[in-house]
């Protein structure tokens, strides 16, 4: 309950910073903050699936209760992650300095607006985030997830509350919201990692826990994982960038508007399956096949309410946003419509990548991850520009994507399974 209540109330919160945003920034520049905010994400998770990696492998010791094995797990995983975020830096850092990166993207992505020093803050942010967020895996890995929804709503609480801060002295530069973004999310991660610390005194980091013998079962795992993150990222993420690209910045203000309340499903969804994630670790080491199948199956019937209630936001979604944004924010029916069909097909095939990710399968979701990098831009081009759908084309680029695994899924978690029976 208390991850549910943090999740709805970090949605809530999220809701709160768009209308703010949209008071200290311009339509466009706030078009090219949300694409920026996509290269946010595109950094955070390029850590080559080390903290997945390491989420595995701090479970099955917990499995266990090799307290030892689990603070191993921990302080190795959290040095592969910080070393890859400094080098992540250096090399974003190389980029943006020494090429013409920062222009090309002002002109063919950003519609002539130049972030300035937002690009950078984005770029150092991004860094510092996902080495510092490496406990919210390490938590996840105790079934602690709800540390993850804790995380959500501290930060976003703090960046509206630090939006408000904005309009009050009349900080109104891309820049400067940037900054205050990255206040909050370091503030979260910070108070996360103190309360690890806390409760959790006997799987502290230190020095001596470093152990490079476990660098398989972290790196090993964790770079199939990161291809399939890549693909997710390319499927979800990129639909801004393709958006400003395609459209013009101002139509990712519209995207977003729809994406941020279907989210709610998707995060709420998200929050139930991140609590199974080490929890199918464990009983799969453990040999309760009876408990994994009613679990899948539960999930599965769910997925009739989920149905319901997709439909439902998607015929009041326009006027949601008209009340939270405004008319001129608002898509056609179209777009919602297929809002709902991505977010059932996305929540359908997390069911069966979380059961496989637990228990270290991933073949089938790396070649259907494949499969959807190599046609989702193209299928987003050709229904984009080709058949001229504008924002319904990106939507359903999104769909054709997410199509090769909510089928092969299903398929690969019951070959599993049988075949452990047998």
């Amino acid at each position: 309950m208390l991850g549910l209540a943090c999740a709805l109330g970090a949605a809530a919160a999220t809701f709160a910073t768009m209308p703010l945003m949209l008071q200290l920034l311009s339509k466009q520049s706030f078009g090219v903050w949300l694409v920026l905010l996509s290269v946010f994400q595109w950094l955070t998770l390029l850590d080559l699936g080390v903290s997945a990696g390491a989420r595995n492998e701090i479970a099955r010791a917990a499995a266990l209760q090799d307290h030892e094995r689990v603070r191993r797990a921990i302080t190795t995983g959290w040095l592969y992650v910080s070393l890859i975020s400094f080098a992540l830096f250096l090399l974003t850092a190389s980029v943006l300095w020494l090429t013409p990166a920062r222009h090309w993207l002002a002109v063919h992505v950003f519609g002539g607006v130049d972030p300035g020093a937002a690009l950078w803050l984005v770029a150092a942010g991004a860094c510092i985030a996902f080495a510092m967020g490496y406990v919210q895996s390490a938590f996840a890995a105790l079934e602690k997830a709800s540390a993850v929804s804790l995380f959500a709503l501290l930060s976003n609480v703090m960046f509206a509350a630090l939006l408000l801060l904005a309009q009050w002295l009349s900080l109104d530069r891309m820049s400067e919201v940037a900054a205050l973004y990255l206040m909050a999310i370091v503030g979260a991660n910070a108070w996360l990692i103190a309360r690890f610390y806390v409760l959790y005194p006997q799987y502290r980091p230190r020095l001596s826990s470093i152990d490079h013998r476990i660098r398989y079962a972290i790196v090993g795992f964790g770079l199939r994982l990161f291809v399939i993150q890549l693909a997710a990222l390319v499927i979800f993420t990129t639909s801004r960038v393709m958006s400003s690209l395609l459209l013009g910045p101002e139509s990712v203000v519209v995207y977003e508007a729809g994406f941020k309340i279907f989210s709610v499903i998707t995060m709420v969804h998200t929050l139930v399956m991140s609590t199974l994630w080490s929890s199918f670790t464990q009983a799969h080491e453990q040999g309760e096949l009876q408990w994994i199948r009613g679990s899948l199956l539960r999930l599965m019937q769910a997925m009739l309410i989920l149905v319901v209630g997709c439909a439902a936001l998607a015929w009041v979604c326009p006027w949601l946003i008209i009340q939270w944004l405004g008319a001129d924010q608002v898509g056609s029916p179209s777009v919602y419509a297929l809002f709902a069909l991505t977010t059932v097909l996305g929540c359908w095939s997390n069911i069966f990548a979380y059961f496989l990710n637990g228990v270290g399968n991933t073949s089938v979701q790396l070649l259907s991850a494949v499969a959807a990098c190599l046609v989702n831009i193209p299928a987003t081009y050709f229904f984009t520009v080709t058949l001229d759908y504008g924002l319904t084309g990106i939507l359903l680029g999104t769909l054709v994507s997410l199509g090769f695994f909510s089928v092969l899924g299903p398929i690969q978690v019951r070959r599993l399974l049988q075949a452990r029976t047998n």
